[in-house]
């Protein structure tokens, strides 16, 4: 990984979106909009520091879990939504929402993080 890769990883792990990530690790603006190439090169390397922190898919799902269980609407609904992006992780995964409670069930899929070269 180059020094600009690392910082890129650096800002994504740190929660900036891909275009800011790429603008502040010296990428010119035309690169910058089309960071997903960027982030394609060096996902393997964001996956692991993020799992390195302890910020693992199983513990983002729990803790949406329990927000989407919120008695409060608009959290229900954030949570949903992320639970939604989250979804090609994971695999039968159900919604119910017939009570005053939002149920959500999941397992999660065998996801092959190595890519080839």
């Amino acid at each position: 990984m180059n020094p600009r890769e690392e910082l890129y990883k650096n800002n994504r792990v740190s929660g900036l979106s891909q275009y800011k990530s790429a603008k502040d690790a010296g990428y010119a603006d035309s690169t910058s909009k089309k960071a997903c190439r960027i982030e394609k090169r060096v996902e393997k390397d964001i996956q692991e520091a993020l799992e390195s922190a302890g910020i693992t898919t199983e513990f983002i799902s729990k803790k949406l879990y329990e927000k989407a269980s919120s008695d409060n609407e608009m959290i229900q609904l954030r949570a949903l939504e992320l639970i939604s992006k989250l979804r090609k992780y994971l695999s039968d995964i159900t919604v119910d929402q017939s009570s005053h409670y939002t149920k959500v069930t999941y397992e999660f899929k065998e996801v092959d993080h190595e890519k080839e070269v």
